[in-house]
Formats: C-alpha cells, sequence, structure tokens
C-alpha cells in the first residue's frame, strides 16, 4: 500500500508544480504596438469649431507590465502589456488620455484598446475599441470602419470611428464621434456633428 501512496503522491505533486507557478505573458504584437504612435514631448496641431488653431502636447507615454493573478488554487500569474499616452490642450483645459492592454489575452484573441477623453473638472467620456492580434480593428455596435476618409481636405486610410451618446447635467443626449486611425492617432472629434477638433494638415 504504502509504494501506491508514495506514486499518487508523486503525481500530485508533479501536477501542481506544472499548473502553479508558471506565469502566462500577454504582450503586444509588433502590430498592436503601433495603435498608439504619439511620443513624450511630441505637438500635435488640431484647429477648433472656429478653425483656429490649437496645439495638443504629450506629456506622458509610456509601456509597461504589470502582473496579476488567475483565479483559484491552481491559478497562473498573467503578465500583461500596457501602452499610455496623455496630451493636453491647455486652451480647452482639456487631456486626452489613450489606453491600449492586453487585459483580454487570457480570455479571447481580442485585445481591449480604449481611448478615454476626460475633461478637466466637469466630466469624463471615453471610446472603447478592439483589435485582434494582428492590430486590425473590430467592428461593433458602437463603431465603424472606413476603409478611407477625408477629414480636412486630406484623404486618410483605415480610419475607424466611434460613437457615444452622453448625458450631461445641463445638456442631454449629446452625440460624440471620434475617428482614429493608427497612423497619425486622432484625427477628428465632432459634438452632435459639428467639429470639435479636427488634426490640422
Amino acid at each position: 500500500m504504502k509504494p501506491n501512496i508514495l506514486i499518487i503522491l508523486t503525481l500530485l505533486a508533479g501536477l501542481v508544480s506544472s499548473c502553479v507557478g508558471k506565469d502566462k505573458r500577454c504582450v503586444f504584437s509588433e502590430e498592436q504596438k503601433k495603435v498608439i504612435q504619439y511620443e513624450k514631448g511630441k505637438v500635435i496641431s488640431f484647429i477648433d469649431e472656429t478653425g483656429l488653431p490649437v496645439d495638443a502636447v504629450v506629456i506622458k507615454s509610456e509601456i509597461f507590465l504589470s502582473k496579476e493573478r488567475e483565479g483559484g488554487f491552481f491559478g497562473k500569474n498573467i503578465i500583461l502589456n500596457h501602452k499610455k499616452a496623455t496630451l493636453t490642450i491647455e486652451a480647452f483645459d482639456l487631456d486626452i488620455e489613450l489606453g491600449f492592454n492586453c487585459n483580454e489575452c487570457p480570455y479571447s484573441e481580442s485585445y481591449g484598446c480604449s481611448l478615454m477623453i476626460s475633461e478637466q473638472k466637469y466630466r469624463s467620456w471615453s471610446f472603447g475599441f478592439e483589435l485582434d492580434a494582428k492590430g486590425n480593428f473590430l467592428i461593433n455596435n458602437s463603431t465603424a470602419f472606413h476603409n478611407s476618409l477625408e477629414i480636412n481636405g486630406k484623404v486618410y486610410y483605415d480610419v475607424v470611428e466611434g460613437n457615444r451618446l452622453l448625458q450631461t447635467l445641463d445638456k442631454p443626449d449629446i452625440n460624440w464621434q471620434l475617428f482614429y486611425n493608427k497612423e497619425y492617432g486622432i484625427l477628428q472629434i465632432k459634438i452632435d456633428g459639428k467639429d470639435y477638433l479636427t488634426i490640422k494638415n
């Protein structure tokens, strides 16, 4: 009986050691790294709704890893990749935060990409995008994709469009649109069909 118990215990120890302690890494592919091109110190020129120029300065740009734990006794550590950038427009008292992460990596082949625009002191709103492992945007009920789109007299390619219907205390049901591509980043933001910010060509 004792040899059998030793064999069973040895097998169980081998099973536990094979399940515990091995990290699962969810890191960006080379194509996914291109989703956010903004680098710290860069100045992006836009025009406002009146046609006047306004500059956005990239005050933060970073890529880093975080460690999370899957549930259960046999859970593994998951190493997740993140990339973040923050643009600030002093004239508008506006920060634009872009965040890309691999949070869905353990569960699916798509990777959550979110672009959040937060207006200081007042309110915040966000546009969420998902991409596959090759960095291609996935379309859902709040996004659309344009092979080409003319914005401010210039044609841009592979443009994703996000739509949000937001309510505020002073004005209900405001329709926000965000146009974005991986080469240039934010191309245009519209509020109720009117240009709010447009990239300057």
